[in-house]
C-alpha cells in the first residue's frame, strides 16, 4: 500500500501475484489513485489498459473466473521474440486462442467493483482423458471445501505413459487430511471441474514451505538466503577408556581432523574455500585445550589461513557450533562454515575438570551455590540428582524408564548408517535457559518456543532427535509435548550409543539428517539439555530437487 500526499485521493492498491509462484509480473490490474484498494483483491485495471476476463467461447464476463486478456494495444506489449523474424511464435503464444486480443496466460476473475483476483496460470495445461484444462480451473472447485486454504495441482506426465495428477493442499487451522476429507475434495473437483481431473493422489502440504517452493516443474527450490547443510559425517561412538577404549590410540586432534577430511571430500570442497571452523568441546583441558578446533584443523594438514574456534555450551556445545555457523552464514558474514564437536573421554575424562577446580578454584560462586543448589567443583547439579527430582514430579515410573532404555538399545542395534549424501536446510535454531536446579527440563520450554516461532504443532515434526542424557529427561519431555513416540529417536539414543558431551549435538544433527533422507521425511528437530539448565534446539528441513509425488510422503 502506498499513501499518496494528496488530500482528495484515496490509497492506491499496488499489489500483484506472488512472483515466486506465478512467473508473471504485476501490471494490468495494477492500481489507480482514484480507486481504493480492497483487501485480498488486486486493484482496478491500470489507466489505459483494456482488461477483460474471457470465457472459453470468447465472451467478456464479470463475476466468474476466465482468461485474462488485453483487448487493445498498450505500450508494454511485446513486439517480437528474438529470432522470430516472421512473428509466428509471437502470434502462436499470445494471439492464437482469441484472435485480435492478447491472451496473457493467467486466470482472472473481475468483480463488479472493478477489482481483480488472479487464481493461477492457465497455460499450465493438463490433458486427462483427452480433456484439456489448466490447473487454475481446479482451484475454484476447491472453494466448496472449507478446510482447504490453498492448493497446488501438478500433472506428472511421462512420454508414452498416462500422467498422474497430484494435488497438494494446505489446510486451514492445521487440520488433518483424513479419508473423509480426501473424499470430499475428490467430489468437489468431480462436480466443479471434471471427473477427468480428480487427482490420483492428494496430500497435505505445509503452506510456508511446499506451496511456496513448488515451481512449474513440481520441484523443490532453494532461496538465495537459505542456510543449508550439504554434508553430515560422524565417527563411531564407543567406550572411552585409556586402556580399553576404542579410540585409545587416537588423540582428540585425530577425530575431528578425520571428519574434516571426509566432509570436505564428500562435498567436493577445497579446504581453502572454508571461511571458518567452529568446534564444540566441553573439557577444554590437556589434549583438548588451547583451541582444539584450530589444533585439529592444523593437525590434519589443512590450510593455516582458515580460522577455527572452540565453543562450550556444555552438552550442547557442538549443536551450538552448528547453530552459530548457521547464524554467521545467514548474516552474510560467512559463506562456508564447518561445524563439529569432539569429546575424547578416554584421553580427557570428565573428572579432569573437577580435579582442575579442586586445585585452582571453583568456576561457580558461593552465591550461585546458595541460590540454585549447585555442587562445588562440578558447576552444576548432576544428571543423576536432576533425574531423581524430575521423575517423581512427572509421575514417571521405574518401569517406564527401563522400557525407554531398552527401546534405545533395540533401535540402535537395528539402525545402520548408510553412506548417504544428505542435505538439510537450517530453518531455525534456539538457545533456552531454565531452572539450573532441575537442569534437565530446559528442552520443554525450548521446544514450545521453537514450535510457536515457526507456527507449527508437535505433530508436524516428522523426526525428533532428543539427547538421552538421562531417561527421566526424555520421559518428562514426552509427557509435556506429547509427540508420536515412534518419531522420537528412531535409531536409538545416547542410552545405547553413549553421550560424549562436546560431540553429541553434532552426532544428533548427523543422525537426524540421515534419518530424514532414509525415511523420506521432513522436518526434523534436534534438542538437548545442557549443564546449568540450558537447552539447544535446531529445526532442519531436507533440501533436494524432488518431485511433488515424493512431497506427498513428507
Amino acid at each position: 500500500m502506498l499513501r499518496l500526499g494528496l488530500p482528495d485521493l484515496s490509497r492506491a492498491h499496488l499489489a500483484g501475484v506472488d512472483q515466486r509462484r506465478h512467473r508473471r509480473r504485476r501490471a494490468f490490474p495494477g492500481g489507480r489513485a482514484d480507486r481504493a484498494g480492497v483487501p485480498g483483491e488486486l486493484g482496478p485495471a491500470a489507466l489505459g489498459v483494456d482488461l477483460r476476463s474471457y470465457t472459453d467461447d470468447g465472451r467478456a464476463w464479470t463475476g466468474t473466473v476466465g482468461e485474462l486478456v488485453i483487448g487493445q494495444p498498450i505500450p508494454s506489449m511485446p513486439l517480437r521474440f528474438w529470432g522470430d523474424d516472421d512473428g509466428q511464435r509471437l502470434r502462436d503464444s499470445y494471439f492464437s486462442r482469441f484472435p485480435g486480443v492478447w491472451t496473457h496466460g493467467d486466470r482472472l476473475e473481475l468483480t463488479a467493483r472493478g477489482t481483480g483476483v488472479i487464481t493461477g496460470r492457465s497455460d499450465a495445461t493438463i490433458n486427462r482423458g483427452g480433456v484439456r484444462t489448466g490447473t487454475a480451473e481446479i482451484y475454484p472447485a476447491l472453494l466448496a471445501v472449507s478446510e482447504v486454504d490453498d492448493a497446488v495441482a501438478v500433472d506428472l506426465s511421462r512420454p508414452g505413459a498416462p500422467g498422474r495428477l497430484i494435488l497438494l493442499v494446505a489446510l486451514a487451522g492445521g487440520g488433518h487430511l483424513d479419508d473423509e476429507l480426501r473424499r470430499r475434495i475428490r467430489t468437489a473437483i468431480r462436480t466443479g471441474c471434471s471427473p477427468h481431473h480428480v487427482p490420483g493422489r492428494s496430500g497435505r502440504a505445509r503452506r510456508d514451505r511446499h506451496l511456496r517452493e513448488a515451481d512449474s516443474r513440481g520441484q523443490c527450490m532453494l532461496n538465495s538466503h537459505d542456510v543449508v547443510n550439504v554434508e553430515a559425517v560422524r565417527t563411531p561412538i564407543g567406550r572411552g577408556h585409556a586402556v580399553k577404549g576404542i579410540f585409545r590410540d587416537l588423540t582428540p586432534r585425530d577425530l575431528p581432523g578425520a571428519i574434516h577430511q571426509a566432509v570436505l571430500g564428500r562435498a567436493g570442497l577445497d579446504a581453502g574455500e572454508v571461511h571458518e571452523v567452529i568446534t564444540g568441546c566441553v573439557q577444554q583441558i590437556g589434549e583438548q585445550g588451547v583451541n582444539i578446533a584450530r589444533n585439529a584443523w592444523l593437525h590434519a594438514g589443512l590450510p593455516v589461513e582458515v580460522p577455527a574456534g572452540t565453543v562450550d555450551t556444555r552438552c550442547g556445545a557442538s549443536q551450538r557450533a552448528g547453530n552459530l555457523a548457521a547464524a554467521l552464514i545467514a548474516s552474510g558474514a560467512r559463506d562456508i562454515v564447518v561445524a563439529a564437536g569432539v569429546e575424547h573421554a578416554g584421553r580427557v575424562p570428565s573428572a579432569t575438570g573437577v580435579r582442575i577446580q579442586e586445585e585452582y578454584g571453583d568456576a561457580i560462586t558461593p552465591l550461585m551455590i546458595e541460590d540454585f543448589g549447585l555442587v562445588r567443583a562440578r558447576n552444576l547439579v548432576g544428571r543423576g540428582p536432576s533425574a531423581e527430582r524430575i521423575a517423581p514430579a512427572w509421575h514417571v515410573s521405574r518401569a517406564d524408564l527401563e522400557a525407554w532404555a531398552v527401546r534405545s538399545h533395540r533401535l540402535a542395534a537395528q539402525a545402520a548408517e548408510p553412506g548417504l549424501r544428505p542435505r538439510g536446510r537450517v530453518r531455525d535454531h534456539l538457545l533456552q535457559d531454565d531452572d539450573p536446579l532441575m537442569m534437565l527440563t530446559a528442552p520443554i520450554p525450548l521446544t514450545r518456543r521453537m514450535l510457536d516461532r515457526n507456527g507449527m504443532k508437535i505433530g508436524e515434526l516428522d523426526v525428533v532427535e532428543i539427547n538421552e542424557a538421562a531417561v527421566p529427561m526424555v520421559k518428562v519431555w514426552l509427557a509435556e509435548l506429547r509427540p508420536d513416540e515412534d518419531r522420537v529417536n528412531p535409531r536409538g539414543g545416547a542410552i545405547a550409543l553413549g553421550h560424549p558431551p562436546g560431540a553429541s549435538g553434532a552426532r544428533l544433527i548427523t543422525t537426524l539428517i540421515h534419518e530424514l533422507e532414509d525415511s523420506d521425511a521432513e522436518p526434523g528437530f534436534v534438542t538437548m539439555c545442557c549443564a546449568g539448565g540450558i537447552a539447544t534446539g535446531t529445526l532442519l528441513e531436507r533440501v533436494q530437487r524432488v518431485s511433488c509425488e515424493r512431497l506427498l510422503r513428507l
